[in-house]
């Protein structure tokens, strides 16, 4: 997988979980928010099979 810097525009009370959360399982920040991001759309892809 190709990874490329980008630049978002968060809530800074949102912004201060993602880091708390980061620190707390010892990951970069930008690890943190794709793992967030992989489930997330896991769970849609999930919700959209058959019988769900």
């Amino acid at each position: 997988m190709t990874k490329s810097a980008k630049t978002i525009t968060v809530d800074e009370v949102i912004w201060d979980k993602v880091k708390e959360q980061a620190k707390k399982e010892n990951r970069p920040i930008s690890n943190f928010v794709e793992t967030v991001l992989i489930r997330y759309f896991d769970e849609i892809e999930k919700s959209k099979e058959p019988g769900q």
